[in-house]
């Protein structure tokens, strides 16, 4: 992807067409341990056009029943957070319905062992209890990659179309206190 205009300063622009417009951040044991205590993920976010998924990060691929997190939009200006407990279809998913076109937003998924949360520009907007309390680190030490601005259907999928700026990973669930600081 190319350096654009970012919220706060070079984002990275990304075409939402080619395959070849996305980061890869890492895979496997990179990320193994992320979630074990919680986690907290958020992006600054330009969107130029509404997709039918557009990823913003992820380390999620269906196809193969490597599912384990994404955080993304979809054509009905929905945000949507998913977290898996081993990479299989057991998960937990808030989304949130609002976020517009051509404006910044800011946009955190946060897990915390209990239950997932979608907050939206430093505001709370849903939250999903987990049907599980606990990551399964061995599942999650699976060889699938993550990337910013698309993620994995056996080939690269659900590229972002438009400017994705200061992405944030934690290992652990952030407060509401520490989320309004952010933005």
């Amino acid at each position: 992807p190319l350096v654009s205009g970012g919220k706060f300063a070079g984002g990275f622009l990304f075409d939402g067409l080619s395959s070849n417009t996305y980061i890869k951040i890492g895979t496997n044991k990179n990320f193994s341990d992320v979630c074990v205590e919680g986690c907290f993920f958020s992006a600054w976010i330009n969107s130029t056009a509404l997709q039918a998924t557009s990823a913003i990060l992820g380390r999620y691929n269906s196809a193969t029943n490597d599912r384990f997190f994404r955080l993304y939009t979809d054509n009905n200006q929905n945000i949507i957070f998913d977290i898996h407990e081993n990479g299989n279809e057991t998960g937990c998913s808030p989304s949130f319905t609002g976020f517009t076109t051509n404006i910044w937003h800011h946009v955190v998924g946060v897990y915390n062992k209990t239950h997932t949360f979608i907050y939206f520009n430093g505001e709370e907007k849903n939250k999903t209890k987990c049907p599980f309390n606990s990551i399964n680190q061995i599942a999650w030490e699976d060889n699938e990659d993550t990337f910013i601005g698309a993620y994995d259907e056996n080939n690269v999928f659900s590229e972002w179309k438009g400017v994705i700026d200061e992405v944030a990973m934690w290992n652990r669930s952030l407060s509401p206190e520490e989320i309004r600081d952010l933005y």
